[in-house]
């Protein structure tokens, strides 16, 4: 794809959300995400062909040119600040794939006399989003069902219309094509079912392209359904958190296996492979392309952190073509889907020999600040509490986490959920957010010593009735020979 599709277009920039999309404008491979496209903008190309890559990870030396991947987060109010810069000018015409209403809103209050225009017709066909399974069990469904009506009801919503393939099966416990008030629907029947709904009503819609929400919002008020679709996911049923425990466990096991045949020589790249295949075998699908990567030692070492990335982290979640060597540390960030629900593994090996005392030292760091993370988890919490918890004594001066990530986040049903300790989205926020049992969450700061490296692992832990429960087995707080 070149900038001529942009002027037989005739936009400024064209804005995508899927996917599939992505790789397909942009060869963009950052991290291949095998779920529902997230709601707010990744990608944009503009006029004079330049692909702006927009995330919280420090990837732009690798993969695309660094000034053009830009720290936005999917936040679709800084990607509409930012835009501008990009093009050059304030757009009058942007193409835009399907998104979540928010982001829509995001670009009409920035832009309010720009136009936005379909993308999808242009794009031609790409593969649909690919999805993990689901417990498909009535016993599930009603109760989520039930859940997501009763929040539905509170916001006086009086319909809804579903496309995401996890959220569907959510709260039907079926695959289909789109889910429109209690019936799920072809495509083809979606607009038959919508006319049937109140005029001048609130509905709950997760993705639009810019046609269908220009559309809808002429007859409704058009909100995000990723409230809605979350209250139906919380509490968890006893079945689901034996879903979640088993795909973590299948998940370590595929790492064990995988590490026996780890060695100095391979590429980061053929590390990953093989963890890939060993967790097929074990049944599990893939949630993210595995990011095994060697941690530098130096900041001044690392390419990225300059301008819009000064200060973020010093590690990149990105898997490469890097041949590992001794007395390399080498992080990995692994994810699988186990019947639709997300597991999550990390930890950090040295590379064809024993840690150094100094290497040790960071692990044993790690394991400080995750034990006082971990000890803050019990029901009634919130996020902002594991923040405080992290920062409790904490003298290094930046946070110990990946500025833009997280210290924790939830796991759950199609991806990422919240809670969400120490991101950017703020501690107002984040005190909104309390734990539940039921709730599995990741504990996974990041420590650094200029000169001697880098640390991170992800410490797997549940909520429980009276406090909580540590799900990993591995002995991911020490430095282990790869």
């Amino acid at each position: 794809m070149n900038a001529g599709f942009l002027r037989d277009l005739d936009v400024d920039a064209l804005v995508l959300t899927g996917v599939a999309a992505q790789e397909a404008i942009g060869g963009h491979r950052r991290i291949r995400v095998f779920q529902s496209d997230p709601p707010g903008p990744a990608l944009v190309m503009t006029r004079d062909g330049s692909v702006h890559v927009c995330t919280p990870d420090p990837d732009g030396a690798l993969h695309l040119p660094a000034d053009h991947v830009h720290p936005i987060a999917f936040d679709p109010t800084a990607f509409a600040r930012a835009l501008p810069r990009w093009i050059g000018s304030v757009p009058k015409r942007i193409a835009m794939d399907r998104a979540a209403p928010s982001a829509f809103a995001a670009l009409a209050a920035a832009f309010p006399s720009a136009t936005i225009v379909d993308a999808e017709p242009a794009l031609g066909p790409l593969p649909p989003a690919a999805t993990g399974g689901v417990v498909d069990d009535d016993e599930l469904v009603a109760p989520r069902r039930a859940r997501a009506l009763a929040t539905a009801d509170a916001q006086g919503i009086a319909g809804w219309w579903l496309r995401t393939p996890e959220a569907i099966r959510l709260l039907t416990g079926r695959a289909g094509a789109a889910l429109v008030g209690d019936t799920l629907l072809d495509e083809a029947d979606v607009e038959a079912a919508l006319t049937a709904l109140p005029r001048h009503g609130r509905i709950a819609v997760d993705r639009l392209t810019p046609t269908e929400h220009m559309r809808l919002t002429q007859r409704f008020d058009v909100v995000d359904a990723g409230g809605m679709v979350l209250a139906g996911s919380i509490p968890r049923a006893p079945t689901e958190v034996a879903t979640l425990r088993e795909g973590y466990l299948r998940t370590e096991r595929a790492v064990v296996r995988a590490r026996h045949t780890w060695a100095v020589g391979m590429t980061e790249r053929e590390c990953s492979d093989v963890l890939a295949r060993e967790a097929a075998l074990l049944g599990l699908q893939p949630h993210i392309d595995h990011v095994v990567t060697v941690i530098p030692r130096d900041r001044a070492a690392v390419p990225w952190l300059r301008g819009e990335w000064a200060g973020r982290a010093p590690w990149r979640q990105l898997t490469s073509e890097r041949v590992i060597e001794r007395g390399d540390l080498v992080g990995l960030d692994a994810g699988c889907f186990h019947n639709g629900y997300v597991t999550d593994f990390g930890a950090t090996y040295i590379a064809g020999r024993d840690p150094t005392a100094a290497e040790a030292k960071l692990a044993r760091r790690w394991t400080e600040l995750a034990d006082r993370v971990t000890d803050a988890i019990r029901p009634g919490a919130t996020a902002a509490d594991l923040r405080a918890a992290a920062l409790d004594g904490w003298s290094a001066g930046e946070p110990p986490w990946p500025c833009g990530l997280y210290v924790a986040h939830g796991v759950g049903f199609g991806g990422v959920v919240p809670p969400f300790a120490g991101t950017d989205l703020g501690v107002d926020v984040e005190r909104t957010m309390v734990l539940t049992p039921g709730d599995v969450l990741m504990i996974e700061p990041y420590v650094h010593e200029d000169g001697g490296g880098g640390f991170r692992a992800e410490r797997c832990v549940a909520v429980t009735a009276d406090g909580h429960d540590v799900w990993t087995t591995l002995p991911i707080e020490q430095l282990r020979a790869l």
